[in-house]
């Protein structure tokens, strides 16, 4: 029993068996059907497997407790999942590990936990988690790193019977961050897309990924370089409203910045700015509109630009400052630079 990022469990419970009852801490959809598949099917091996759905919110340890000493009469074997732990107090969470002192052979219980958005209260949650990994493993899926996603971009890539270029998967990770599950559903468009075609490009991505949101964040520098924050504040808001989230925004505004960065470097120089511009596969049409952006800003001035997105990202992760009011105030400071 151990606490384990999601690539680690996977390997483990391929090569050995599984523990009674499992813990998964995190909120990703994708990462959590995925563990449930690979728990199914080493559970089953080739037998049906039956599902059984609670939420913690509505079910007490007792119930849960019940539900798993019973014999399913659909498969031999029974799999169930108790959604929203978090409702649970300490108490009752402990209560259900008492399903350990005598397990069904016949049944697996999986709990999920979604985190808190505080980092304080986060941290008492995750520590509970924490502490019952000495007797069941605990499934962290809460942060993937970029090594996992890589691999994880390259089996869903090969499932779908298609290859993926490296510069478009540093594009997809660049425009997306490590988010299994909207990775996923935008490697399902592509994949849509592309048809009988079988390799995901750059291009593909910047079309069909980032598309019209590249025009947008272009407006949103340029506002901000002229300092205007009403209008920046709009394009912004503007970009919320067609269901971008928050968190893809900042990543495509820093990839933006870094570009103008490199760029900035290079001014003078055509042979870096081609540099430049393969390695963030940027569009010809696109490197003027970089280039006249670059030009005014000084170095000096770029480098705390990062600053400032550095210190807007550690208020969202470790304050209960609302994501909405940390990005507005970044785009208040960004104007005064």
């Amino acid at each position: 029993m151990s606490w384990h990022k999601f690539s680690d469990f996977l390997a483990k419970i391929k090569l050995g068996e599984l523990t009674p009852m499992i813990a998964v801490y995190g909120s990703d959809r994708f990462l959590r059907k995925q563990a449930v598949a690979e728990v199914a099917k080493k559970m089953g091996a080739g037998k049906p497997v039956e599902q059984e759905v609670f939420y913690a919110s509505e079910s007490s340890p007792d119930q849960i407790l019940a539900a798993s000493q019973t014999y399913s009469m659909f498969a031999a074997l029974k799999l169930v999942l108790v959604y929203q732990v978090q409702a649970w107090p300490p108490s009752q969470r402990s209560l259900a590990l008492g399903y350990l002192e005598n397990p069904n052979p016949s049944a697996e219980l999986i709990l999920f936990a979604d985190p808190p958005e505080d980092h304080f209260e986060e941290k008492r949650f995750k520590d509970w988690f924490l502490g019952a990994a000495k007797k069941i493993d605990v499934v962290d899926i809460s942060s993937v790193n970029d090594r996992e996603m890589d691999a994880l971009i390259k089996e869903l890539v090969k499932d779908s019977g298609k290859r993926i270029a490296p510069e478009a998967l540093a594009l997809l990770l660049e425009a997306l961050g490590p988010e299994p599950e909207r990775i996923y559903l935008e490697l399902e468009k592509i994949s849509l897309y592309l048809g009988e075609a079988k390799l995901i490009t750059a291009e593909a991505v910047s079309e069909l990924v980032i598309g019209t949101r590249l025009q947008n964040i272009f407006e949103l520098a340029e506002s901000l370089g002229r300092k205007d924050l009403e209008r920046s504040l709009g394009i912004y808001r503007k970009m919320l409203a067609q269901k971008q989230p928050r968190e893809m925004l900042l990543s495509l505004i820093k990839r933006h910045y870094k570009i103008l960065l490199e760029l900035g470097a290079s001014l003078g120089s055509a042979q870096m700015q081609k540099q430049v511009s393969q390695k963030f596969n940027i569009n010809p049409h696109f490197l003027k509109q970089y280039l006249t952006q670059a030009e005014r800003y000084k170095e000096g001035d770029l480098k705390r630009v990062f600053a400032e997105f550095y210190q807007a990202e550690v208020k969202i992760k470790t304050s209960a400052l609302a994501e909405e009011v940390a990005m507005e105030r970044l785009m208040l400071r960004l104007c005064r630079i």
